[in-house]
């Protein structure tokens, strides 16, 4: 799998944290674990944004970790 810029993506790794700053600036982690509704949806946004980058940048693997401690 290529890109128009010839570099080949084998993976992308779907995110923990709805900010930049894995959770520093106040975001909290995205949890696809979690029990709570709103919670779980928002985590599903993140990563429907991942899958995204596919229309632009094929790649074979998506890396997804449920969740982190709290």
């Amino acid at each position: 799998m290529v890109s128009r810029s010839g570099v080949p993506l084998n993976s992308v790794h779907s995110p923990l944290y709805a900010d930049y700053e894995w959770g520093r600036a106040g975001g909290a982690a995205d949890h696809l674990a979690s029990t709570d509704r709103a919670a779980l949806v928002q985590a599903m946004d993140e990563v429907k944004r991942a899958l995204e980058i596919a229309e632009q940048i094929p790649f074979r693997f998506l890396v997804q970790t449920p969740g982190v401690a709290q």
